[in-house]
C-alpha cells in the first residue's frame, strides 16, 4: 500500500483525479487550493481523497475507495494516513460531509457529528445541496484537536 500526496497544480495527477471523480460522482470540482491523496495497491490506483481549504477552513472531501478494494481494510489505513498528514502539518480543525452510514468510520480519526447550525455558512449551503440530491442522509462532522 502506497499513499502519495499531490498539489492540484500537478497537471497529470489533477487530470487523473478529475477523470476518476467524474466517472464515480458525475462531476469534478477540484480547485487550486487543495491536495489530492492517491492510494495505490500493488501499483494500481485504489482510491483518492481531497484535502481542501476554502473560506479559511480545511475539509476532507470526496473520499473514494474503488469497489474492488473495499472491505479489505485499505480505507481505514488510507484514512489513518490522512490523519497522520493532518497531525504532521498541525491541521487542528477540519470538517467533512459524509453519508450518515460512515459516521463510525470517520470517527476513528476523531471526527464527531455536530449540529448543522454549527457549520460554516458555505458548508451549510453545500450540505443542503447534497441532501436535496441524495437519498442517503448526509451529516456534518468536525475534527478538532
Amino acid at each position: 500500500m502506497k499513499v502519495t500526496v499531490s498539489n492540484s497544480s500537478e497537471k497529470e495527477k489533477l487530470d487523473l483525479a478529475k477523470s476518476v471523480y467524474h466517472k464515480h460522482f458525475g462531476r469534478s470540482t477540484l480547485t487550486a487550493n487543495e491536495k489530492i491523496f492517491f492510494l495505490e495497491i500493488d501499483n494500481t490506483l485504489a482510491g483518492l481523497v481531497r484535502l481542501c481549504f476554502e473560506y479559511d477552513v480545511f475539509q476532507l472531501r470526496s473520499m473514494l475507495i474503488f469497489p474492488e478494494f473495499r472491505g479489505k481494510g485499505f480505507g481505514r489505513k488510507f484514512l489513518k494516513g490522512f490523519e497522520n498528514y493532518l497531525d504532521q502539518n498541525k491541521i487542528r480543525e477540519i470538517y467533512c460531509l459524509p453519508w450518515a452510514k460512515l459516521e463510525n468510520f470517520y470517527s476513528e480519526i476523531g471526527f464527531k457529528k455536530e449540529p448543522t447550525h454549527l457549520a460554516p455558512v458555505f458548508l451549510k449551503e453545500r450540505l443542503n445541496e447534497y441532501r436535496s440530491q441524495n437519498k442517503d442522509e448526509i451529516i456534518f462532522m468536525r475534527r478538532s484537536k
